[in-house]
């Protein structure tokens, strides 16, 4: 099997851990993979790879989807042999396509509603490869296989990424048929309820952060400039009517700066702590009380650096989730327990006000200790196994189609 992705990151919150774990996956099941990636930061994840092949000449001040990657990866698909290929990224042809990176047309729409004029500008001169995908989509110029066989399934996860999928694909190719949508999986193993709680009390001595107050779990890509306002002003006004009930937002980011900056920006800075890259996912979550997901996913098969699955662990470790409308996975937040409880809310509006009574309901209980509950239902049947039998199967499917000759 060939496997096609762009830069894998080795935090095991990010896009980057996905693509090791279905390696790993399908290496335990037996098959033989071979994966070419734009770079790779940790080439010990895919030590049961065969072969590795990385574009080590592409310009990292880039995105993914510029005409050389796209060459580069189609031309890998040409001369390594294989059986059948799965592609993370848009430009990639392959038998099967998994969208986890953005088309051009989701990170200029993401990037007008957060970034400044100025810095608008300056992006789109630096990605100009993005211009050119979403040129290339919006004027149908590049058919969605690349260059040879038409791509034969199209792997999404959860359902607010395969209605996208399918809605973009129909529209611009007529293939809305071929995506198949699976469940939402857990990545990262809850672990004990004693250990739990004894990496919740040690990380917390390490952020400062009172056993009593409130934690609330964010995942922060990069690019995101005035997205989090809200919640940083909610989290500030919240501190300023009661200081002790008010929670602290955790943050998992990737450019650190740009995130304390904003906080500052909003008066707020003293209501954030920011983890940075970092690799104990666990830890952050163990000493968290909820995850939010405060950034809509934006159109046209888009995930947001690991926020899609973000929701997901967060239930499978019992976290309740407080999720901005249209966030990738806010609809786990709706899921009813045996109970009757959802496991979270759903915040239809990004205002200050919206998030401030969100995030003050963690201060009642009664509702806290009713949601958590049905957090931990729901992610009881989530793990990640399962996913990866589902992409085996598919995969083989997928192989035996190819060597007929025949479509789906």
């Amino acid at each position: 099997m060939l496997v096609i992705t762009g830069r894998t990151a080795r935090q095991p919150w990010s896009n980057g851990a996905l693509v090791a774990r279905a390696c790993a996956a399908l290496a335990e099941r037996g098959h033989t993979i071979t994966l070419a990636a734009q770079s790779v930061d940790d080439p010990a994840l895919f030590a049961r790879c065969e072969r590795i092949h990385t574009f080590e000449s592409f310009d990292q001040t880039a995105t993914d989807w510029p005409a050389g990657f796209a060459s580069w990866a189609n031309r890998q698909r040409r001369n390594v042999a294989h059986d059948v290929s799965m592609s993370f990224a848009r430009v990639a042809g392959a038998d099967v396509w998994l969208p986890l990176e953005p088309s051009g047309g989701a990170w200029l729409a993401q990037a007008r509603r957060s970034l400044s004029f100025k810095s608008l500008a300056i992006s789109v001169t630096r990605h100009h490869g993005a211009i050119r995908a979403w040129a290339s989509d919006a004027f149908f110029v590049v058919p969605p296989t690349g260059e040879d066989a038409p791509i034969r399934r199209v792997l999404a996860v959860g359902s607010t990424a395969a209605g996208e999928t399918a809605r973009a694909l129909h529209r611009a190719h007529g293939l809305g048929e071929r995506v198949l949508k699976v469940d939402p999986f857990t990545m990262t193993p809850a672990g004990p309820l004693d250990q739990r709680a004894t990496l919740r009390a040690a990380t917390r001595r390490m952020l400062d952060i009172a056993p009593d107050r409130r934690v609330v779990l964010i995942s922060v890509p990069q690019g995101v400039g005035r997205l989090l306002d809200p919640l940083f002003t909610a989290a500030r006004d919240l501190a300023e009517r009661n200081l002790a009930r008010s929670p602290i937002l955790l943050a998992l980011a990737k450019d650190c700066f740009a995130l304390h900056d904003r906080a500052g920006r909003c008066a707020a800075a003293a209501n954030v702590r920011i983890l940075g890259l970092s690799e104990r996912f666990d830890a952050a979550l163990a000493a968290s009380d909820a995850v939010a997901l405060p950034i809509r996913a934006a159109r046209g098969l888009f995930h947001q650096g690991g926020a899609a699955r973000l929701g997901a662990d967060a239930l499978g470790h019992g976290k309740p989730l407080l999720a901005l409308s249209g966030a990738s996975g806010y609809g786990l937040a709706r899921v009813k327990s045996s109970l009757g409880d959802a496991p979270g809310l759903v915040i239809d509006h990004n205002s200050p006000g919206e998030w401030g009574r969100a995030m003050a309901q963690l201060a009642d209980d009664d509702w806290l200790g009713r949601a958590t509950a049905a957090a931990i239902e729901i992610g009881a049947p989530m793990p990640f196994e399962r996913f990866g039998a589902t992409l085996e199967i598919l995969l083989a499917d997928t192989a035996a189609e190819r060597a007929e000759g025949r479509g789906i």
